[in-house]
Order: structure tokens, then C-alpha cells, then sequence
């Protein structure tokens, strides 16, 4: 039996209009929904199991798409259920349960229908869902088996990774988008060799598979490795027929390169003043593409380029009369001068406008190289305004001018017609940029400010700032848990989880046994009225688990955990704090590692990361959480002296480390573990951990964001 990608489920929606009376008998008009899921045959032929018996969450919608309710469980809560709701225009969009970014053989099916419920009619609507990713397998020939003692390939994209290693025979599902395709081979001599790919137009709904073969005509094929691409759009099947060299000297060889030239400093930007009769500056980039360019891609941040923020430089028929040079991709090494581009740069009014450049060259091996450049243009005025920095809580204020000894900033908050003036000992001068900042704390996350610089007896228009939000997470005193399948989970009944944990039911085939490593404790608390309660244990004889819980999803793959770590979050805290208690076991020591080291209890353990990607930790790869992953822009860990025994609850802070002050996160991660070491199925049993009260604390400046070295 073929599996193809497209799949549908059809949600009937049936609404019936009741009449019920409030409390002072006035007549509220609300109308009954039901859904009802329209199981399809063909569904069987088409995907690796019917759409019907997907765990489906239901969401009604309402207004700008205002979240009424929530259903975790389409079966359970809603199949056969009333739903009462107020006459009125809603959505019901249905989407998979814990499918979201990367996933093992589990398809996101999700839609939406718009429906309205009438007084006094009964509706009848339809919602399609299909499959909203994109199928990805690997598969490796008989030559590289022969020739490598070991062999994985790490497919990724923004959304995760998934590693297929040497016997992984399941497909993966990941966001349609850009997928980067990395190859690691062991040789017999125990040398390791990396192949890397890009494949940049990925499609939703299509089966993409990587397959890997050593090349048997490689007298020709100068970077190491070609490519054959098979495309069955019938069956939305894409094959990707890799060939790679045996002679491991020619890995690697082959990429594109570019170099930056002319007057760029060290963190590769161009700042100049756009003055009449000043000589602009010089810019170029060097490129060196041995294999030919299929794409050069720019990405642009620049007010200039609102309309377009990406393009093709060799496709896009405006790109020359925007000041780019042109481009030939039949040519290895050239050099593109953005003489022209500078001088169409202009500032932003009287502000300083920074005008951001990526370029990303893939060439006809898929191989992939990107370089970023800033070029920042400073208006011709005795007073202009730089880009501030802005927090949630702190801004600083970048004013320039030439003439620095008499500046100042007004600032106030918007609609306020009163304002502050800054000036004296609180400014401080740059006279190698021209510039004057100062740093103003205390500032209400979210909130719209307004300031003016001051200097040389001339002033800027009002300029506006509009802070960041301070997001605290959801649940982060452990107060509300429900009852799913038998398990405790630490959300509310109807509530879209923000913390998961390892609990789970475990199918051993004559019997079913509950995995329960972690609960709420109302006997042992710090705050309110509950706290979260781990501890470590072998279930039933089976696999030893630690107790845990964190921001993300859970799900199991035979008697293995699958944790997909990651909440959608846009802040920037500097510290998590919180209270924890822990108790280790000493008994038997578990697992086949030594990341102990001979500790004679185990160890607990706390970290939160925050990413621009989620990421999954598969215990039966293994594939473990690592802190120096691309996707971490800021990172924090309870340092190992405080992950002993603490028979009483302590207090923690656990300070965030940035790697790059300009990234804003996508997602936040938080690990609580009563066995420091569970991943790898290691600790102690019987080691408990009480975790209660976290907290995330947001900067009032700079000096207390710790930046990595």
C-alpha cells in the first residue's frame, strides 16, 4: 500500500437555536452546535491513519479571531457534546494535537470553517482539514553501507531537527519551508566527514526523500557530490538522489564564498553622514562560486524596501534601478560594487536609518553560503536621532550631532503633554560616532514613549518608542492541573497547556500501566495552595524515568520519550527565580552512562533557554538537549553546587546569558528534572523534586543582561 500526503477530514457542524432566560428573564438568544467528525474510507489509502482518529483540538473563535473556547480532545469533549453559544458570527477551526514544528509520522491536519448561528434556524457547515507540512524520509544505498561504519544525516528547518540515523526508517513532518540536509559519515579509520545541504523550495503536502549513494563517475564532480532530482507531481513525491565521493579529502571543497570589501568595520556595518559634497563610502562583496549560482537571495530591512524584503538578485527586474548590481551565474568569481546602492541609501527624514542586507548564495550542489552587512545613513542635520534600545522596561536613547557639548532629550509618555528633561551627568557622549545616549529605567512594558533630542541649538521632531512586552508564562505558580486519560497534567481543564510533562500511559501489550512521575502536591508547597511534585523511578520493571516537567509536549514512541521543548514567547527576562526542594535517591544507579561520575545521589537539575526554534529531545536516538545549539539566543542553568539535596524549599535565580542582543525569541524553554541526567536514563531511584513560585524578572538596563563571552 502507497502512502500519499493529502488527507482531509470533514467536521459536520450542526447548530440548533434554544431561547434561554437569564436571571431577571430577559431573553438571550443562544444557539446549540454540534460536531461530528465524517469519517472517509479513502482516508485509509492516503495517509498512515484516518484523520478521524487523530487526537483533534476544536477551537470556536470569535470577533478578531478572540479565542472563546478551547477543546484539547475533539473525541472526549466534543463528539456528541452540546456546545451552547450566543447568537453570532464564529470560526471553528480544528487542528492535530502536538504536531506542531518537527514530528515522527505525525502529520499536522488543521482548517477552519465560518459559520454563524442564527435564532430560530438550524446551520449546517463542513470543515476540511488537510495536512499543513511537508513528509520527509532518508535512505541510504548499499555503497554507503559497505563503505562507513557509521552514518546520519540531521534534516532541520526553523520549526526543529530530526536525526535519521543509520537504522531510522520513519519519515519525518516539518513546516514547509527551507530544509537544511547535513550528512556525518564515519570511515573505517574512524574519520568523520560532514556533507551539508540546502533545499530551499520546499512545498506543503509533498513527500521530499534524501538518498545518499557513492558516486561512481566522480572524476568529474569537483565539490564532491551531485544531485539528481526526481519529481512525481501525480503523487507529490520529490526524490533527491545525492552522490558523494568515497575520497574524503574532497568534503567541504567547492562552497560558495563572499568577502566583504571597502570601508565595513569589524561587525561588518558602514556608517556615514549623506552629506553634500562628502565622498560616500565604499562597499562590494566578493563572490566566489566554483559549482555556478542557482539562487542569490537578499533579505532587506530597510525602510526603502517595505514593498519587497526579499528577492532573487538574478530574478528580480527592479533590482538594478534599486541600486544592486547586476549579477552573472554562469561566472565563478566576481565582484558586486554597491557604489550605486549607496548612494540611493537615504536616512529616515531627520532620523538615522540603519539598512540591513543578508545575501544567501546556493549553488548548483545546494550548497549554501550567507553573509549580512549593515549600511547606516545619518541625515545631514546639526541634531538627528540614532536607533534606540529598547526593552521592556529600559530604553536608550541615542541622539547625534556633531556638536556635543550642550545636548539634551525630552521625553514623556505618549499623550502626556508634561515631559522630562534629560541632560547633564545623566547623558553620556560619544565624540568617535557623534553621539549622545542616555538610559531611562522603570518603564511600563508595552507602553508608548515619545522623545526629542537636543544640540547645537536645534532640536528633532517627537520620535516614538513602543517598549516590549514582559510576558510572565502561564501556570508558573503550578496552581491549576486537570485529569488527561488518567494522568495528572499540570494545566487547567480547557486551558492550552503551557508546561507538559512525562506522564503517560505505557502499552506493554498484555497490560496498560500508568507512568506517573509527576503531580501536584498540596501538602508540600512554597506559595498558594499547590506545587509540582517529580520524582525518579523504574515503571514496572520497564525503563527508568525521571520526573520532570517542562514548557512543551510530550508524546511516547514505544517505551521512549519524546519531549518537544518550546512555548511561544517574544520577551526578554534576564532571570528566572523560583523555589525548589529536592531529596535524592540512593539506591541502585540507573542507566548505562557515567555522568555521574560516582556521585553517590543524584542530582536535580533547572535550566530555561529562550530559541527562535523548539527543540526535540528523543531518548530513544538518543538525541539530548544541547546548550551550545544554534537556535539559543539566551541560556541559563541552575549551577551544579545547588543541584544537591535541599531538604527545604530554597530559593533559586538562574541568570539568562545572551549570545546576541538583537535576536528577539520565538519560543521559551523551561526544564525541570528530579534526575539531572534522565535523558539518559541515569540518576538514583526514588529522587524527588518540589518546584514552586517561578518568576521571570526583566531588566531596568543593560549592566544586568549577562552577555556570553
Amino acid at each position: 500500500m502507497k502512502y500519499y500526503i493529502k488527507a482531509w477530514c470533514s467536521l459536520c457542524v450542526l447548530i440548533s437555536l434554544l431561547v434561554s432566560c437569564n436571571e431577571d428573564h430577559n431573553l438571550v438568544p443562544t444557539g446549540t452546535l454540534y460536531l461530528n467528525v465524517e469519517e472517509d474510507q479513502t482516508l485509509q489509502t492516503r495517509a498512515t491513519s484516518e484523520v478521524t482518529y487523530e487526537s483533534l483540538q476544536v477551537a470556536i473563535l470569535q470577533g478578531e479571531e478572540d479565542t472563546l473556547k478551547v477543546y484539547n480532545d475533539y473525541l472526549t469533549e466534543v463528539k456528541g457534546q452540546r456546545l451552547v453559544l450566543p447568537v453570532g458570527k464564529y470560526t471553528v477551526a480544528v487542528r492535530s494535537n502536538g504536531a506542531d514544528g518537527v514530528a515522527w509520522e505525525t502529520p499536522l491536519y488543521q482548517g477552519a470553517e465560518e459559520v454563524e448561528v442564527k435564532q430560530g434556524e438550524i446551520t449546517n457547515t463542513k470543515v476540511i482539514c488537510t495536512i499543513a507540512n511537508t513528509k520527509v524520509s532518508v535512505k541510504y544505498g548499499d555503497s554507503v553501507k559497505d563503505h562507513f561504519i557509521d552514518y546520519q544525516t540531521t534534516v532541520s528547518n526553523t520549526s526543529g531537527s530530526l536525526l535519521f540515523t543509520r537504522d531510522e526508517y520513519r519519515s519525518g513532518y516539518f513546516t514547509p519551508e527551507k530544509l537544511t540536509v547535513q550528512l556525518k559519515l564515519v570511515n573505517n579509520d574512524g574519520n568523520e566527514f560532514i556533507l551539508k545541504r540546502v533545499y530551499p523550495d520546499i512545498q506543503p503536502q509533498y513527500h521530499y526523500t534524501f538518498k545518499f549513494t557513492l558516486s561512481d563517475n566522480g572524476e568529474d564532480d569537483e565539490a564532491g557530490a551531485d544531485v539528481n532530482v526526481t519529481v512525481d507531481k501525480e503523487h507529490k513525491e520529490i526524490t533527491y538522489d545525492i552522490f558523494i565521493k568515497e575520497e574524503d579529502e574532497l568534503f567541504g571543497k567547492g562552497e560558495p564564498k563572499m568577502t566583504l570589501e571597502g570601508d565595513f568595520n569589524a561587525d561588518n556595518l558602514i556608517s556615514f553622514r549623506k552629506k553634500e559634497g562628502v565622498n560616500l563610502p565604499e562597499a562590494a562583496l566578493k563572490l566566489s562560486v566554483p559549482n555556478g549560482i542557482q539562487t542569490i537571495q537578499v533579505k532587506t530591512s530597510s525602510w526603502q524596501f517595505e514593498d519587497l524584503s526579499t528577492f532573487d538578485l538574478n530574478t528580480w527586474a527592479n533590482a538594478e534601478a534599486k541600486g544592486f548590481p547586476s549579477i552573472d551565474v554562469k561566472q565563478i568569481e566576481q565582484t558586486l560594487d554597491f557604489k550605486l546602492l549607496i548612494e540611493r541609501l537615504l536616512p529616515d527624514g531627520l532620523k538615522t536609518a540603519t539598512h540591513k542586507f543578508t545575501i544567501c548564495v546556493l549553488d548548483n550542489l545546494y550548497q549554501e553560503s550567507e553573509i549580512s552587512f549593515s549600511i547606516e545613513v545619518k541625515p545631514d542635520v546639526k541634531v538627528g536621532i540614532g536607533t534606540p534600545i529598547v526593552w521592556a522596561k529600559f530604553a536608550v536613547l541615542v541622539g547625534e550631532s556633531e556638536a556635543l557639548e550642550d545636548v539634551s532629550f525630552y521625553f514623556k509618555k505618549k499623550g502626556e503633554s508634561e515631559f522630562e528633561t534629560i541632560s547633564g551627568d545623566a547623558i553620556t557622549t560619544n565624540i568617535e560616532k557623534s553621539q549622545f545616549t542616555t538610559l531611562i529605567s522603570n518603564l511600563e512594558p508595552g507602553e508608548t514613549y515619545e522623545y526629542k533630542a537636543l544640540a547645537d541649538g536645534s532640536e528633532t521632531d517627537w520620535e516614538e518608542i513602543v517598549m516590549e512586552e514582559a510576558p510572565m508564562g502561564k501556570n508558573m505558580g503550578f496552581e491549576n492541573w486537570c485529569e488527561k486519560d488518567g494522568l495528572p497534567m499540570p494545566w487547567a481543564d480547557g486551558e492550552t497547556p503551557f508546561w507538559g510533562c512525562g506522564n503517560t500511559n505505557v502499552n506493554l501489550g498484555i497490560t496498560t500501566i500508568k507512568a506517573i512521575m509527576t503531580k501536584s502536591d498540596n501538602t508540600d508547597y512554597k506559595e498558594g495552595k499547590l506545587a509540582a511534585y517529580m520524582m525518579s523511578k523504574t515503571q514496572s520493571g520497564v525503563k527508568f524515568g525521571a520526573g520532570n516537567i517542562f514548557t512543551g509536549d510530550f508524546e511516547l514512541s514505544g517505551t521512549n520519550g519524546v519531549l518537544k521543548l518550546g512555548r511561544d514567547f517574544t520577551g526578554r527576562p534576564s532571570q528566572l527565580t523560583g523555589f525548589y526542594k529536592y531529596l535524592p535517591g540512593t539506591e541502585i544507579k540507573k542507566g548505562e552512562g557515567s555522568h555521574l561520575n560516582g556521585e553517590a545521589t543524584d542530582l536535580c537539575s533547572i535550566y530555561i533557554a529562550l530559541t527562535d526554534n523548539k527543540i526535540t529531545i528523543d531518548t530513544g536516538k538518543p538525541v539530548y538537549f544541547d546548550p551550545s545549539d544554534e537556535a539559543i539566543i539566551a541560556y541559563g542553568e541552575l549551577p551544579l553546587e545547588k543541584c544537591r539535596e535541599q531538604k527545604e524549599y530554597t530559593d533559586f535565580t538562574i541568570d539568562l546569558e545572551y549570545r546576541d542582543l538583537n535576536r528577539t525569541p520565538k519560543y521559551i524553554i523551561i526544564v525541570a528534572s528530579s534526575s539531572k541526567y534522565g535523558d539518559y536514563f541515569e540518576g538514583r531511584e526514588n529522587s524527588q523534586m518540589w518546584l514552586d513560585g517561578l518568576k521571570l524578572i526583566y531588566p531596568n538596563s543593560l549592566s544586568e543582561i549577562k552577555q556570553a563571552k
